[in-house]
């Protein structure tokens, strides 16, 4: 956890129990593992992936049942803002903070709160 934390490769292998998710949050969710370290995708990105909505996706990735592991603090507005995180099921100026020093560990470039662009990541298949 502390590696994975600070923005480091896990050295151990987790297994995810898939049976407690719906397909479609399943899906959202490999996708979500699919976003380099360092890099940021949008919610709109994944949604053309998937052919869904960037809400549906937003919905799947709020609900994320394994932060860091599903690395979700990776998906972000179209607009490159750092936007949301929730920490305990609760949105908060706390979590955004969170999110804002998990991408800057990760070595994503942020200024007044936007992401720069040479961060964006787009799937294959969006």
């Amino acid at each position: 956890m502390v590696n994975l934390y600070e923005g480091k490769k896990s050295t151990s292998t987790i297994r995810l129990d898939w049976g407690s998710v719906s397909e479609f949050q399943k899906n959202v969710c490999e996708r979500m593992r699919e976003i380099p370290k360092g890099r940021v995708t949008s919610y709109g990105l994944i949604a053309q992936r998937i052919n869904s909505g960037p809400r549906a996706v937003g919905t799947a990735v709020a609900r994320n049942p394994w932060p860091l592991f599903v690395p979700c603090h990776r998906v972000v507005p179209a607009d490159l803002e750092v936007g949301n995180y929730s920490i305990g099921g609760a949105l908060s100026d706390y979590g955004c903070e969170v999110k804002r020093d998990l991408l800057e560990r990760e070595g994503v470039s942020i200024e007044a709160d936007r992401i720069s662009s040479k961060a964006l990541w787009v799937p294959t298949g969006a």
